[in-house]
């Protein structure tokens, strides 16, 4: 029991069966960790929904998607980001972060440096419509856009990265 507890508490380790075998061997199974995404900045939440703390320097630096929100909350994010990421797989766009504020708020921060805020009411509504325009009209501008706004219901904003906007009022004769 002793050995199956100390091996647990390593932070890779998830879960540890330890078995007896004849005459004198004792055989150990671990189920190690497996992060899918980083949470909260400095924790990662394995494949079940929990959250572990890996050792300091075993952080991924690159690689997991990030998700920011209030504890409690990480295996209804680790869903959303799931559910998500097959909505968003048409247009092969990837979610490197979403971040929740305490009411809910969401926000996507996309892998072509767009974010899309989706709110906290109707996401999988706004999100459809997201895949939809972007399909039809936002693909070929998609790296001019710096945020999509998705919360109002009869379309969205639009924030253009500042050479963006710079172009279009030198193309307008403004300076």
């Amino acid at each position: 029991k002793q050995v199956k507890a100390d091996l647990e508490k390593m932070p890779c380790v998830h879960r540890v069966s330890l078995r007896r075998a004849w005459p004198d061997l004792l055989r150990i199974y671990i189920e190690e960790q497996v992060p899918v995404v980083k949470w909260q900045g400095d924790k990662l939440i394995n494949q079940y929904g929990q959250v572990f703390v890996p050792l300091a320097d075993s952080l991924p630096e690159t690689g997991l998607p990030e998700i920011d929100g209030v504890t409690g909350r990480e295996l209804v994010l680790l869903e959303q980001y799931i559910h998500y990421s097959k909505m968003l797989a048409p247009i092969e766009v990837s979610i490197t972060s979403i971040q929740e504020d305490p009411r809910h708020d969401q926000h996507l921060f996309l892998d072509n440096g767009m974010e899309v805020v989706l709110g906290r009411d109707e996401r999988d509504e706004r999100l459809h419509r997201f895949v939809n325009i972007y399909q039809s009209t936002l693909a070929t501008v998609a790296n001019k856009i710096s945020f999509l706004d998705l919360r109002y219901s009869n379309g969205f904003s639009v924030r253009w990265h500042e050479q963006q906007v710079d172009n279009l009022k030198q193309e307008n004769g403004h300076v």
